[in-house]
């Protein structure tokens, strides 16, 4: 049933929602550094256009050894809107969210989250961010 769900998708529109950089301390040493991810997917029917939204947040905590406060954050919401001809008919959508998000979302969500950390982190004078690939259905971690 979910191969049915994910086959009748379209992805119609990618809009970044939100974005803030909080780098208040320099960082030298990118193997003294530990990230933390918190993030979060909301999703928004759109039966008017026969679609949903799917919004993943992101934020990123990064702590130094030694360092009391974080050294910096990062935090980005990605949009993406889909056409399902299964939305507005008589289909409860929640299990196939539920899935979506954990298996499906990611993979495309991911490497536009990947391309904005990377630059923010150069942007503020940090050593460069290489986020790993994303693993589908595992619980990601960017330590």
């Amino acid at each position: 049933e979910y191969g049915t769900f994910v086959k009748g998708l379209e992805l119609t529109r990618i809009r970044m929602v939100q974005s803030h950089v909080d780098a208040p301390y320099p960082v030298s040493d990118a193997s003294a550094v530990s990230i933390e991810l918190e993030k979060g997917t909301e999703f928004r029917l759109h039966e008017e256009i026969s679609s949903f939204e799917a919004l993943s947040q992101f934020d990123f905590i990064f702590e130094e050894e030694g360092v009391d406060d974080p050294v910096g954050t990062i935090s980005v919401t990605y949009s993406f809107l889909y056409e399902s001809d299964m939305v507005g008919g008589d289909v409860d959508l929640e299990p196939y969210f539920d899935i979506f998000a954990d298996v499906s979302l990611p993979v495309n969500v991911w490497p536009f989250v990947r391309e904005f950390v990377h630059n923010a982190t150069s942007r503020a004078d940090w050593p460069k961010l290489d986020l790993p690939l994303v693993k589908p259905g595992l619980d990601e971690s960017a330590d």
